[in-house]
């Protein structure tokens, strides 16, 4: 597998910087306690030290994937194409909503969307920090994705939603939540797609898109650049809320578990 000198600078850099993460905070929390909290209810057990590691990893490495690596050195495996011209083809026949988690690279879609002239809105959380806006808002801009905090936006875009994806990350706070039951925790989650579903007629799809290997304790490998993405279509908002929970229990390493849910504290 091809390693680029871009590739291994985003590794060493994401290892640093995953040291440091470990020890700052969050909301009052040290990011350590937060994630260890989160990673106890979804694994029904307390992570360790090398799990951890590997989170805060990951999570760095997100972070530099997203604002700084060149598109051409982040890559999708062989099987993932036969779900990106499905997307496609679903999104030029009629539009559709597609959900998610926080976690893997799941931005990376959008600019293989883009290249065949679908757009791509997302909901995203309204970020308390201007610096966080301003990364994040640049960031997603280079895979060409178009943001919004605003419901009224994404309805306005949905009265003509041939060619277009709606996609939403439900495992942070947008509108529309509902009480749900996930990890066996209370907790909250968007029934928004399924509403949209109901009064656009649009199909709601759950889609992954993550790294191809995972390591414990973190490796730096070129794999950390090699994505796979899968994507299923949902039935009802309880087999959404099911999904989301199986991804995040699959791929734990890669989620990003810095955030307050009910179940955390």
């Amino acid at each position: 597998m091809r390693y680029t000198l871009c590739q291994k600078i985003l590794n060493i850099l994401a290892f640093a910087l995953s040291s440091i993460e470990s020890k700052q905070s969050f909301r009052g929390f040290r990011r350590e306690e937060i994630a260890l909290r989160n990673l106890r209810v979804v694994l029904g057990r307390l992570p360790s030290k090398d799990e951890l590691r590997s989170v805060f990893f990951y999570h760095a490495l997100y972070h530099l994937q997203l604002g700084f690596a060149p598109k051409k050195d982040l890559n999708l495996d062989d099987r993932s194409w036969t779900y990106i011209q499905d997307m496609i083809r679903i999104a030029e026949e009629a539009g559709a909503v597609f959900v998610s988690a926080h976690l893997g690279l799941p931005e990376l879609v959008s600019y293989f969307l883009s290249k065949s002239g679908i757009d791509v809105f997302v909901l995203v959380e309204s970020l308390r920090n201007r610096a966080e806006r301003l990364f994040f808002g640049l960031a997603r801009q280079r895979f060409q994705i178009n943001l919004t905090t605003s419901i009224r936006y994404i309805l306005k875009e949905l009265k003509e939603p041939r060619g277009k994806i709606f996609a939403f990350l439900l495992d942070r706070p947008i509108p529309g939540a509902e009480s749900v039951r996930i990890f066996g925790r209370e907790s909250r989650i968007s029934s928004i797609p399924f509403k949209i579903s109901e009064r656009f007629g649009l199909r709601v799809f759950g889609f992954k898109v993550v790294r191809h290997k995972e390591f414990i304790p973190p490796l730096l490998s070129p794999h950390n650049f090699l994505f796979s993405f899968q994507m299923r279509e949902l039935e009802n908002f309880q087999d959404m809320v099911s999904f989301i929970e199986q991804i995040i229990i699959g791929h734990y390493l890669q989620w990003n578990p810095f955030c307050i849910y009910p179940f955390t504290f």
